[in-house]
């Protein structure tokens, strides 16, 4: 599925959604880097519509040939999200060997979390980059 296919499959599961009763309001693009569009005076981000129009199996296939057709994976979000399940690693390490210590309030588990979201959050931020990037292709 081309980028105008995946245009093509959206577009139709608004007008899906809108032969049912549902109220569609205006796809935006958020400060997250996705889009949204008000359903029903709901925030629905592109998957969330898919599967409001014909269910979960059918939007991942159509996600998933989509990111198929975007080219091969990128470099930094493989390096990003190795080194997230990592630190996720030492985490779940540390927080479970306090907890049988019964040392709940331990500042090493704080630290451990803090680093964790940290990780967490460049895999997000480096995701949103792809996603502002698509969405402005998508405008044109």
């Amino acid at each position: 599925m081309a980028n105008e296919g995946y245009k093509t499959a959206y577009s139709e599961a608004l007008a899906v959604l809108y032969r049912r009763g549902k109220k569609i309001g205006k796809p935006v693009c958020s400060h997250d880097g996705f889009r949204y569009c008000q359903i029903d005076d709901v925030p629905l981000r592109d998957r969330d519509i898919l599967i409001e129009a014909w269910g979960d199996s059918l939007a991942d296939e159509i996600i998933r040939e989509q990111h198929e057709l975007e080219g091969p994976g990128c470099r930094e979000c493989d390096r990003l999200w190795e080194k997230y399940a990592d630190t996720l690693k030492r985490y779940l390490a540390i927080f479970h060997q306090k907890r049988q210590e019964n040392q709940q309030d331990s500042s090493l588990v704080r630290r451990a979390m803090d680093i964790r979201n940290r990780e967490r959050k460049a895999v997000l931020d480096h995701t949103a980059k792809h996603q502002r990037t698509r969405w402005l292709a998508n405008l044109t």
